[in-house]
């Protein structure tokens, strides 16, 4: 779990209210729902809110846990816009995949798929990422072709049951505007394996920011967030091969 800003990056700001602080509001709220499911262990990117750490020493932590890469991550944030915009938006992967993305990801490939090492403990990717050169061109195809298709769908599939009835879009005007989109987001295309950013509302929105600091709504949509979880484990658990695109 990464809890978007924080410390001297407040994020988004609204008169005294900082995006940092409802990001780790609803970040610990779903630490602690996922945490209740069996058979999952669950990290965070941070313990504090006030520690600063940068997007990429975040999403660096990632690779650091213990003992392979997360099967997912997830990004919290809050949006913000000059436009009348309201509710959540879900981000995954772009589905083409970029030089830079390779070398992160080729390295990953490296270390855990054929020397079956714990990848990134004690990671220096100032240095490390040069390992990805020793990679044989058929193996980069091969991540390529199998490992990022997968990590895309993977997390379209999921970016798609946390939008389909988020509590307060259910009776909304607003439900048929596009909510779901790629990006190139580090914290989305670094991690090796499935990740989605959430932009949990718009903070510029009166409405919507009342809404967002409401306790009620809170823990519905935590609720909401980790039972769509629950079934995207489910699905990808029937995959037999994690380097097949199997998914419905």
């Amino acid at each position: 779990l990464d809890s978007g800003h924080g410390g001297k990056d407040p994020g988004a700001v609204l008169k005294s209210l900082h995006e940092s602080k409802l990001n780790w509001t609803y970040t610990e709220a779903l630490f602690k729902e996922l945490t209740k499911i069996p058979n999952v262990q669950v990290y965070k990117t941070r313990e504090h809110l006030p520690t600063y750490h940068s997007i990429d020493q975040r999403t660096e932590s990632i690779f650091a846990l213990p003992p392979k890469s997360p099967d997912l991550t997830i990004s919290i944030h809050t949006n913000a816009s000059t436009s009348p915009l309201i509710g959540p938006e879900v981000y995954y992967p772009p589905k083409r995949i970029q030089p830079d993305h390779l070398s992160w990801l080729s390295y990953w490939l490296y270390q855990h798929q054929i020397h079956q090492k714990s990848p990134f403990k004690n990671f220096n990717p100032s240095q490390d990422l040069d390992k990805e050169k020793e990679l044989p061109t058929e193996l980069q195809a091969l991540f390529t072709d199998s490992l990022w298709k997968q990590k895309v769908h993977q997390s379209h599939k999921l970016a798609h049951l946390i939008i389909k009835d988020w509590p307060e879009l259910k009776h909304s005007k607003n439900k048929k505007r596009k909510r779901v989109f790629e990006a190139p987001f580090s914290i989305l295309t670094k991690p090796p394996k499935a990740s989605i950013l959430i932009e949990l509302g718009y903070m510029t929105s009166e409405s919507n920011l009342k809404q967002l600091q409401n306790p009620k709504h809170q823990k519905a949509v935590v609720h909401h967030i980790a039972e769509s979880v629950k079934k995207w484990r489910h699905i990808i658990d029937k995959c037999p091969d994690e380097h097949l695109v199997c998914m419905p």
